[in-house]
């Protein structure tokens, strides 16, 4: 949760708010910035596209965000799932015959509050079918 000037990070299983300071994490499903290969692909991508126009971070985190590539097993975290779902779930981009990615979004939040929110939608089998792209203004709180 945030707004213009902070962001805050909470977890159940932490049990408190946390400020975040400026940088990059990751989350997966499991706690801020757990190891996991596809969190830390994920930071190394933001990173290297951050220098980037506008248009080249929405595309190339879209691109990330339907990577299906996994890593070696000993690379797998042990969640208590079985290594067969290990290696389902550890790719960016999940499809199987009964669960997958259904949908992916990029939210990108200027200093000034402009925002570009895109989201691709993802029918069974990871087939593409709607994208939707909104640009607006957020108004930054008062104190």
């Amino acid at each position: 949760a945030g707004d213009t000037a902070n962001l805050f990070y909470f977890s159940n299983r932490e049990g408190s708010v946390r400020k975040l300071a400026p940088g990059i994490y990751g989350l997966s499903n499991h706690l801020l910035d757990s190891p996991w290969p596809k969190v830390s692909h994920g930071k190394k991508t933001l990173t290297a596209l951050m220098d980037g126009s506008e248009s080249d971070l929405v595309d190339g985190l879209l691109a990330f965000l339907v990577d299906p590539s996994r890593p070696a097993d000993h690379l797998l975290p042990d969640t208590g799932v079985g290594l067969q779902w290990e290696r389902l779930l550890s790719s960016a981009f999940i499809t199987s015959d009964d669960y997958g990615t259904r949908s992916s979004t990029v939210l990108l939040i200027a200093r000034d509050g402009h925002v570009i929110f895109v989201e691709q939608n993802f029918s069974s089998g990871g087939v593409r079918v709607e994208q939707n792209r909104y640009a607006f203004k957020v108004q930054q709180a008062h104190a």
